[in-house]
């Protein structure tokens, strides 16, 4: 289910199926984040540096789903270091990412 989330529907050309596969990536990660979440953040490296737009756009989605689920948490403070490096990593690829247009 994961794997095809990630390879079909977060790049999806179509915006409301990339949010929703987003959505079904928080709730399958929130059934134990502590084992999920660190192979999801990797996954969406590797699509927030893609050459699509649309990949970008679906990993991006991704992550802010993971960050709330993180936020959500019963003891988000486990997680603050994951939470911390999924921000980071938002601003800094998305900063790469429009460079490269300039």
């Amino acid at each position: 289910m994961v794997d095809h989330l990630f390879k079909t529907t977060i790049r999806h050309w179509d915006e409301a199926m990339r949010a929703i596969g987003a959505q079904a990536l928080r709730k399958l990660a929130e059934l134990d984040l502590e084992r999920n979440l660190a192979e999801m953040i990797a996954r969406c490296t590797s699509l927030i540096r893609a050459i699509d737009s649309t990949d970008v756009h679906g990993a991006v989605l991704t992550l802010t789903q993971l960050s709330l689920a993180i936020l959500e948490c019963p003891s988000p403070s486990s997680f603050e270091g994951q939470r911390q490096k999924v921000n980071n990593f938002e601003l800094s690829e998305l900063y790469l990412f429009v460079d490269s247009f300039r």
